[in-house]
């Protein structure tokens, strides 16, 4: 009976003049979420290069932008008609999340992004492809051990453990590809990097799971929330942005000795200049400011990635509600072969890659295989049935 009122039930697509079933609906929303994850990933991987000596510039305007559209979400949001539970027996249920807790995971968010995007233009493509699948393992530890009542199939913990073994194996077998194999240290202390960022996605996304199981909240306006506190993070951030830097190579445009004696806060005027300059193209086409003209498109890149994340949360939400989450499953499961063909498109539109970041061996080959695989059968199998919050949000 269930099965036969899902099939007989109709959504539209936009505007309600397109209704149609709601198995027709979800397989668009299935069409747009693949395309949606392409074009984050491509978008991604493209502008990372482009804007290489303004990390910081790059994830305050990412947080600008997503903080844009998580407002537009969070307005979208449809007032439910039902009384719930306990505004039938008006028992005060008001969401208890202060400007503290809110605070404390727009900082671990900020960090995040920060310590993802540094090394991002740094290390080879496929091994960033391995390290970000180490958000599977690490979730799946932090999950159970911080988490009542949350168990996990023997196949996933088994998946997690080939995910994590490929991923190892990529990081130590790295040099085999090098093109210039001195650079193998430097290598490994980016990797290092990348693992601390995925280190703190795991410890955001298990703070928020914990507030939502245990709070009636709003998520939109909890995550738009939270995005607002990233940007005044991030702008707070901005003048200590000197300490963070790398020693200035011959084509960065802070390699000139007057920015070693400079204090913070007017290097990091210049830095925000610059950096803005070469993400919305002003100045000169082929300057060391803009990367020798490699900043140009750059905010076309940014907003496509922003935008990508917009209608990827959409469609999750959409499918989501409609109880169709094991379709959505399926596509993560392909995550691995989908991000490779991103960023390996994404690579022949940037013309200042080094051959380190695009060449690869037989030996990352097997290791990336591993992961992939480990990533596709875990999303194959469904999770255990858990408790969810306090509240159906739907």
């Amino acid at each position: 009976m269930l099965e036969l009122q899902r099939k007989n039930k109709q959504s539209y697509f936009i505007l309600r003049k397109w209704a149609m079933p709601v198995e027709q609906y979800i397989n668009i929303l299935i069409v747009l979420l693949i395309l949606a994850l392409f074009v984050e990933r491509f978008c991604f991987a493209v502008v990372v290069y482009k804007t290489k000596n303004y990390g910081l510039d790059l994830v305050m305007l990412m947080m600008i932008f997503n903080s844009i559209f998580l407002y537009f979400i969070q307005r979208l949001r449809k007032k439910k008609h039902k009384k719930r539970l306990h505004e039938l027996y008006n028992i005060d249920r008001t969401p208890r999340v202060g400007l503290c807790a809110i605070s404390m995971i727009g900082l671990v968010d900020m960090l995040k992004a920060f310590f993802l995007i540094w090394p991002a233009n740094v290390i080879p493509l496929w091994l960033l492809i391995s390290l970000l699948q180490l958000f599977i393992p690490l979730n799946l530890m932090l999950r159970s051990c911080c988490i009542e009542e949350v168990s996990h199939k023997w196949v996933h913990w088994l998946m997690s453990l080939v995910i994590l073994a490929g991923a190892i194996y990529n990081m130590f077998t790295m040099s085999e590809s090098l093109a210039n194999p001195e650079t193998k240290e430097d290598y490994q202390y980016y990797s290092v990097m990348i693992l601390i960022s995925v280190l703190l996605d795991v410890v955001s996304h298990t703070i928020k799971e914990v507030l939502v199981r245990s709070q009636p909240l709003n998520q939109e306006k909890f995550n738009f929330g939270v995005s607002v506190c990233q940007v005044v993070i991030v702008c707070l951030a901005m003048p200590f942005v000197k300490i963070t830097q790398p020693q200035a190579t011959d084509n960065s445009p802070f390699a000139d000795e007057k920015f070693d004696k400079m204090p913070i806060f007017e290097y990091a005027k210049y830095y925000l200049v610059y950096g803005f300059q070469c993400l919305f193209d002003v100045g000169g086409t082929e300057t060391i400011e803009n990367n020798m003209g490699e900043c140009q498109g750059s905010w076309i890149y940014v907003l496509g990635y922003t935008i990508s994340l917009f209608v990827i949360q959409l469609n999750l939400n959409s499918i989501m509600h409609h109880k169709f989450t094991r379709k959505a499953q399926l596509v993560y499961s392909l995550i691995v072969p989908l991000t490779f063909l991103a960023f390996l498109l994404a690579a022949q539109d940037i013309k200042t890659i080094d051959a380190n970041n695009v060449s690869f061996s037989h030996f990352d080959v097997v290791g990336l295989l591993v992961v992939g695989l480990g990533v596709f059968v875990f999303n194959l199998f469904p999770e255990k049935e858990q408790r969810a919050s306090i509240e159906e949000d739907f």
